[in-house]
């Protein structure tokens, strides 16, 4: 938001692209208070580096030589990717997921913590 110059909405929409389920009710209400302050702080950052607007790359993610080394072998990106895929194999057995239920997970825990608290706090009693 920053140094692109994203709304909030913008923001928002991009990390739950990149990761569903994030920014919950009380974090977007928050990113949408931060905006004016996070584009006032760009706006001073780019003032500073004496740059005219917002960063705007050459290429995407996606046209980085890095991720492109094999372009000889594909015509484009996508081509490459579906290829592999289409190649993957799932090889889950029942017995996996079987041995995975008796396992603690995190919410578990999470659980266990939040039961050792509520008995921490149990309220107390007085004569009066």
């Amino acid at each position: 938001m920053k140094h692109y110059k994203f709304t909030a909405q913008e923001a928002i929409a991009w990390i739950r692209i990149c990761r569903p389920g994030s920014i919950i009710a009380h974090q977007q209400t928050w990113l949408l208070q931060k905006q004016k302050q996070l584009w006032a702080a760009g706006d001073e950052y780019r003032q500073k580096m004496k740059m005219n607007g917002p960063i705007k790359h050459a290429v995407g993610i996606y046209g980085l030589p890095s991720v492109n080394n094999n372009k000889s072998k594909t015509s484009d990106n996508v081509t490459g990717i579906m290829k592999k895929v289409d190649s993957m194999e799932i090889n889950d057995k029942d017995e996996d997921f079987k041995s995975e239920e008796n396992k603690i997970t995190q919410g578990d825990r999470l659980n266990e913590i939040k039961a050792q608290r509520a008995k921490a706090k149990q309220p107390l009693v007085t004569n009066l």
